[in-house]
C-alpha cells in the first residue's frame, strides 16, 4: 500500500522541501534564560551542501549572535540529527561541527548537536532553505545555547492521536509528507517513525474547501468526507468536525497548502488529526 499510494503522491511533485513562501525567524536561548527572537531582516543565513553559517544582531549589536554547524567532512548535510559535534571548524575525525558566540558567550571547546528538519540547495550547492536546531555547550553537561533557525522554510507537521494514546507528531527530520488535491478533494500521505498514514478529504457536494468548520460524515451537501488509513487500519467514514484554518491553491486550482484539524471518532475510537503543510 505504501509503495503505490505514497509514491503516487510524491510523483505529483509535492515533495518535502518544495518551495513555498514563509516567514523567517531565529530564536536563541542560553540555559534557562529568556528567549531572544531575531526577526526576518535581523539575521542572515548562508551555507553550502556541507555547512551552515548564521549571524544576527538587534539594536546595533546590543544582542548579537554568530555561529555555524557542519556535517562530517565531505558529507552532504541532509535531514536528520547529528550528535557529538565538536567546535567548528576545529573538529576531529568524522565528528560534525557546531559553534556559536552569543552576546559575549563563547567556548574554546564545544560539546554539541544539531537537528535538520528541512534543508534545500540550488544547483550551485548554495543553501536556499533551512529549518534546524543547534545546541552548543562549553563542556559536557554545560549550559546549552540553543539556536532555532527557520529560514525560508515552510511548515510541515502531522500529528495523530488515537483513543487514549498520546499524540504522536511527525516532523521533517523523521518523515516524508505529500499533499495532492483540488478545491473539492485532497489526499495527504505521511511516512516515518515506522508508520504510514493516509488521509483523504472531500468537500460537501457542490462546494470547495475554505476556511471554516465542516461536519464530517457521509459526504453530501452538508457533510465533508474524511478518511483515515494506514498501518493495517482503515476508517472510511468517521464522524466529527473538520476545521480548515488555512488552505492555498495555485492558479489551476490545485491545493498546495493546508492547515486543518479533525476531531471525531471512528468505530468507537476517538481521533484527533492535525495537518500543517506549507501554512
Amino acid at each position: 500500500m505504501r509503495l503505490t499510494y505514497f509514491t503516487a503522491l510524491l510523483g505529483a511533485g509535492l515533495l518535502l522541501g518544495a518551495s513555498a513562501a514563509s516567514a523567517s525567524t531565529m530564536s536563541v536561548r542560553y540555559g534557562n534564560g529568556p528567549q531572544t527572537i531575531f526577526a526576518d531582516g535581523q539575521f542572515e543565513v548562508s551555507g553550502t551542501t556541507n555547512s551552515v553559517s548564521f549571524n544576527g544582531n538587534i539594536d546595533s549589536y546590543a544582542q548579537w549572535i554568530h555561529g555555524s554547524f557542519s556535517a562530517p567532512s565531505g558529507d552532504r548535510m541532509t535531514r536528520g540529527t547529528y550528535l557529538n559535534a565538536e567546535r567548528d571548524p576545529f573538529k576531529t575525525g568524522r565528528a560534525p561541527g557546531a559553534d556559536a558566540g552569543y552576546t559575549g558567550s563563547g567556548c574554546n571547546e564545544v560539546w554539541g548537536d544539531f537537528t535538520v528538519r528541512q534543508i534545500a540547495h540550488n544547483d550551485a550547492g548554495e543553501l536556499t532553505m533551512l529549518d534546524a536546531t543547534m545546541n552548543r555547550a562549553c563542556g559536557p553537561g554545560g549550559e546549552p545555547l540553543t539556536v532555532v533557525i527557520k529560514w525560508k522554510a515552510p511548515a510541515y507537521q502531522f500529528s495523530m492521536q488515537q483513543g487514549d494514546a498520546p499524540m504522536k507528531t511527525y516532523l521533517g527530520n523523521t518523515s516524508d509528507m505529500a499533499l495532492y488535491g483540488t478545491r473539492q478533494y485532497a489526499q495527504y500521505g505521511v511516512s516515518g517513525q515506522r508508520d504510514d498514514w493516509y488521509i483523504s478529504m472531500q468537500a460537501p457536494t457542490g462546494g470547495s474547501f475554505k476556511v471554516r468548520n465542516y461536519a464530517v460524515g457521509n459526504p453530501d451537501a452538508t457533510h465533508a468526507g474524511f478518511g483515515i488509513s494506514g498501518n493495517g487500519y482503515y476508517c472510511g467514514v468517521p464522524t466529527g468536525t473538520l476545521t480548515v484554518n488555512g488552505v492555498r491553491y495555485d492558479a489551476a486550482g490545485n491545493m498546495t497548502g493546508l492547515n486543518a484539524v479533525f476531531v471525531g471518532s471512528c468505530g468507537g475510537w476517538p481521533y484527533k488529526v492535525v495537518i500543517r503543510h506549507y501554512m
